[in-house]
């Protein structure tokens, strides 16, 4: 009995999983929108100094509109409101409420300049106002806490607006933003996997004719993925949104990386070999290429590791350890299954026909084209080029949702009505203070005064800053402190969100509209050069949810651009080592990049953009297409090793057509039916990761069965490989 098929094999196999499945007792999950940023990142901890010295908190900042009948500073409005703030103060994790009724006239005088406060919390032309609960809760990245304290809240404005039937409520702001995540998380698991195992075991069993031969690969991606989450916990890694996927990522992967084994068993039993000796030969047959695809594709995960964001990583260790347990699964787990399965010669007959019956009519047509075959492959190279140069990074984490998800709704609307709802927060330090004693000691110098407000002045006259709030200049002495702070207690709770206790450093707002990456951080540099031109100021760079998103998408764009010309280039050199021809290196690396290629051209044609979602699949998306090339290769050298002379070079070829290139073109469809599960989802970077994934598959399983057979029978490449 051959080894892999010996049950203490299998035995160990099946424990090496179990233990590494261990680990989910440790998995940790995280609904806080920083958990998409490395704790060591400069702009991270940048803002969480920020929030120190400023007793700043994540909002939740609720818009309330009236009907065009009734005024925002309506006495019913108001009175219900001013009862809100009182409820709001109760609950627990609220820390403070700024309501659009403090600025109403008559209310204290405000540390900061008072029509700028108002117009970012009241529009009365627009009946709008806005209440911002800051917040503090004991544990701000647990899912059940964020969605208890955000439906105490909604309950809250429930019960205070109960008798007025014209109010609408929107709920926006970084705690709406994690509730949104666990909205579209919780939505996905709904679907993703019952959907996928659903479409795998129909798809499976249409293939293969045999329920239980779709059951147990299914079962073996089940198993690889329980195991790879166990190592991530293991590992200490933190769970987000965007790893809802992963599980889809691994069992497609699983599944189809076996076909190609199963779909040999099936042809050997098609030519004669009884049961147990075609397991033994397709296994015989496909060992090297199995171990050698899903190490590449492990590889090619890994490569994740290099972006900014915890999340990404995360996709890239989950997927390389379940490559890892998949592949040691498919040689002990599958034979020893499928020895224990009984597969009929009818049935063997059935599932081979089906596939010639696509393969013979694309065989024929292919002998006969192969140089225009060839020659549109290099126009497409040459097309994609010139497409790619287009391609631009542009992101808003905003648009992460639906467009009719409350959270993008209310944050559009407020971005419509309010002047900026995206922001951009600076740290200003006065370098030069008063020494002497009396009412000014401690406080800024006026030569220090002088330049913090020409910055002010600067920044009010930039077209793109809808607001500039920040502590007035007149107000930084120590008799106005002093009676800010003694005689106007909201006054003094304002203050500390603005400046320093030792008034050493002050914070600056601006508030503008929402716009892609690459403008928000054109526009922070700008403001950052002209911050850092001044003598007595010292500034730091500028920080928000807002602009940490935009530096993860450009950051993460670039590294995962490297990542995919090194996955390439390693990939292809590896398969040219292995079998010893350059001319293998050129063919994997043409017909592994040119698909990649074409359909980021035709992305940008579209006018797509590199997000979040995108530039994860250039990362990962070379481990995937890989493989079908190296079974090509591999077995297409087998095969011509058995050859003497040139003619059967061209039947070589032909060889392909039956027992290579049927797997390919079915485990292509396979994953792109996987995949295409998270199109449903909620979270534009899970389908759009899922639909460049789709397309470049689908291109890449047309060059694997068209392009790559017309390049080995043409002559050139029969002489040297």
């Amino acid at each position: 009995m051959p080894f892999h098929t010996h049950f203490r094999w299998v035995g160990l196999a099946l424990a090496l999983t179990l233990i590494a499945s261990g680990g989910l007792v440790f998995l940790k999950t995280s609904a806080n929108y920083r958990v998409y940023f490395d704790p060591q990142h400069p702009l991270l901890q940048n803002a969480e100094q920020m929030a120190s010295r400023f007793a700043l908190h994540d909002s939740l900042v609720a818009m309330v509109t009236t009907d065009e009948a009734t005024s925002i500073d309506a006495f019913p409005v108001i009175d219900a409101t001013l009862d809100l703030k009182d409820t709001l103060t109760q609950i627990s994790g609220v820390s403070g409420v700024d309501a659009f009724t403090d600025v109403l006239a008559g209310n204290p005088a405000l540390p900061i300049d008072s029509d700028s406060l108002a117009n970012q919390l009241i529009n009365r032309p627009a009946h709008t106002g806005l209440i911002v609960i800051d917040t503090d809760l004991k544990e701000p990245g647990n899912a059940n806490a964020i969605l208890a304290f955000t439906q105490a809240i909604e309950d809250a404005f429930t019960n205070a607006y109960a008798g007025l039937n014209n109010v609408q409520i929107g709920f926006t702001g970084p705690i709406a933003l994690n509730a949104a995540y666990i909205d579209v998380v919780r939505h996905d698991l709904k679907i993703f996997i019952p959907g996928l195992l659903i479409l795998m075991f129909i798809a499976l069993t249409a293939i293969f004719h045999r329920p239980a031969i779709a059951i147990a690969m299914i079962t073996q991606g089940l198993l690889a993925t329980l195991a790879a989450f166990g190592i991530v916990g293991y590992l200490g890694f933190t769970l987000a949104a965007i790893n809802a996927f992963v599980p889809v990522i691994i069992i497609g992967l699983t599944v189809i990386t076996a076909m190609h084994p199963v779909f040999g068993v099936y042809h050997f039993r098609l030519r004669g070999a009884h049961h147990e000796q075609a397991i033994q030969q397709s296994f015989s047959d496909n060992r090297q290429p199995l171990i050698l695809s899903s190490l590449t594709t492990a590889a090619g995960f890994l490569l994740l590791v290099s972006s900014p964001s915890p999340p990404i990583r995360v996709v890239g260790v989950a997927v390389a350890a379940g490559m890892a347990i998949a592949c040691l699964l498919n040689l002990t787990l599958l034979p020893w299954w499928l020895q224990r399965l009984t597969i009929q010669q009818r049935t063997v007959a059935r599932t081979i026909g089906a596939a010639q019956q696509v393969c013979l009519p694309l065989k024929r047509w292919t002998k006969h084209r192969r140089t225009p075959l060839i020659t549109s492959a290099v126009c497409a190279a040459v097309f994609s080029i010139a497409a790619l140069t287009t391609l631009k990074i542009n992101d808003n984490f905003y648009h992460y949702f639906p467009a009719g998800h409350p959270f993008r709704t209310t944050t559009d609307n407020l971005d419509a009505q309010f002047p900026g709802s995206a922001s951009i927060n600076y740290q200003l330090r006065f370098t030069k203070q008063n020494t002497s004693e009396g009412n000014n000691a401690n406080t800024p110098s006026q030569a220090s005064l002088n330049e913090y407000q020409q910055i002010l002045d600067w920044l009010t006259q930039q077209p793109e800053v809808a607001a500039v709030l920040a502590v007035e200049p007149a107000q930084l002495n120590k008799a106005s402190l002093d009676w800010l702070r003694q005689t106007n207690t909201k006054a003094a709770s304002t203050l500390t969100h603005w400046i320093s206790d030792d008034t050493q450093y002050v914070r600056l707002q601006l508030r503008i509209p929402q716009m892609n990456a690459a403008d928000l951080l054109a526009l922070e540099q700008k403001i950052s050069t002209k911050l850092h031109q001044n003598e007595h100021i010292e500034a730091t760079q500028g920080s928000s949810p807002d602009v940490l998103f935009a530096r993860l998408s450009i950051t993460n764009a670039t590294n995962m651009f490297w990542s995919l010309s090194l996955a390439l280039l390693s990939i292809s050199l590896l398969i040219g080592a292995m079998l010893r021809s350059l001319t293998a290196t050129v063919l994997a690396l043409f017909c592994n990049l040119l698909p990649v290629m074409l359909v980021y051209g035709l992305w940008s044609l579209a006018g797509g953009f590199i997000t979040l979602g995108t530039a994860v699949v250039m990362g990962m998306i070379m481990g995937i297409i890989v493989d079908d090339t190296l079974h090509l290769l591999i077995k297409h050298r087998r095969i011509s090793r058995h050859a003497k002379d040139s003619p059967q070079a061209t039947t070589n070829t032909g060889n392909l057509w039956e027992s290579v290139i049927p797997p390919v073109l079915l485990s292509s469809l396979v994953l792109m039916l996987a995949l295409s599960i998270g199109l449903l989802s909620d979270f534009r970077p899970i389908a759009e990761l899922s639909f460049l994934s789709i397309a470049a598959i689908a291109l890449a399983g047309i060059a694997d069965a068209l392009i790559l057979p017309a390049l080995l029978a043409s002559p050139a490449v029969r002489q040297r490989f």
